[in-house]
């Protein structure tokens, strides 16, 4: 068994996969193996790992799924991986040469300490050029639940490693896709048991300018519209206990998850029963009018 198992979802970026790759060649601490799961590239993206392969620094496992998303490689990774710990690393992101041994240092702290209802770690980031990207935390140290430390004004991206058993025990739907399907569904799920230890490290190197043609494009296209109800689900399936802490965000994230199931045309059997939570459903049922109102002036955007 590895300590981690390094998971990079990737589709057509053979052309900036290298950082990832030499990320990984630069490690400090090498007890790890990569998996990539490739979404369907077109780009020549296996024969470049096959020469990875061959050079033989560190095990890589690679597998290929036809358009899926990266929500199901997610899940297809987790069949595969054999680490104690999992941590990410996107296909055009670098990370520090002591990313994987400052992240295995705070684990091992929360195993020390025995926090055992810990999921894992959650970590700075900075851009290409050394910028801090988003907020820092509020303290260097700061333990709690991760649906309460995001909605107080937690910002920009960060970077996490999760323990392997934790992380196996929440897979992503698989009823929707090749969609975007926001990661913060799998947050709410897996932090309605567990908590986080934050650190104030800047551990995660995004490329920052390349990410705008990502997904904001595709964010707006119909077939994305089931995918992005799961952000909004998350806030009423797992997580209404912060409720009476931030309305407001509730109450947006319940119109819009309505909105959108006016826009796709979803039964409200079929919402009550994703729902689930008896709260979320008082909730969700308060904003039938408004997300219904909504979705009258949306649906010309998207005719």
């Amino acid at each position: 068994m590895f300590t981690f198992s390094i998971f990079t979802p990737t589709y057509n970026r053979k052309h900036t996969l290298h950082r990832a790759y030499n990320t990984l060649c630069n490690q400090t601490y090498k007890d790890f193996e990569w998996i990539i799961i490739d979404d369907g590239s077109i780009d020549g993206t296996q024969d470049l790992v096959s020469l990875w392969i061959k050079e033989n620094k560190f095990k890589i496992s690679y597998y290929y799924q036809t358009n899926q998303g990266k929500h199901i490689a997610y899940n297809h990774y987790s069949k595969y991986a054999n680490g104690k710990y999992f941590i990410s690393i996107d296909s055009d992101d670098a990370a520090k040469d002591n990313w994987l041994e400052r992240n295995l240092f705070h684990l091992n702290q929360l195993e020390i300490e025995g926090k055992n209802n810990f999921w894992g770690i959650y970590c700075l980031a900075e851009d290409q050029n050394g910028n801090l990207i988003g907020n820092k935390f509020k303290k260097d140290i700061l333990d709690g639940n991760w649906v309460e430390i995001m909605l107080d004004n937690m910002q920009g991206d960060k970077g996490y490693s999760i323990k392997m058993d934790v992380f196996k025990e929440f897979p992503f739907p698989e009823d929707v896709k090749n969609v975007y399907l926001p990661e913060s569904y799998f947050f709410h799920a897996m932090s309605s048991k567990y908590n986080v230890r934050c650190v104030n490290e800047r551990l995660i190197v995004p490329w920052v300018d390349e990410r705008e043609d990502h997904l904001s494009n595709e964010l707006l296209k119909r077939r994305n519209l089931k995918g992005l109800s799961y952000g909004c689900l998350g806030f009423l399936k797992y997580s209404m206990r912060y409720f009476f802490k931030f309305p407001k965000e509730y109450i947006i994230k319940s119109i819009y998850y309505v909105n959108i199931s006016f826009l796709i045309k979803k039964k409200f059997t079929s919402q009550i029963k994703e729902i689930e939570s008896f709260w979320g459903i008082v909730l969700w049922f308060f904003s039938i009018p408004a997300g219904y109102i909504l979705s009258v002036f949306k649906q010309k955007k998207y005719d």
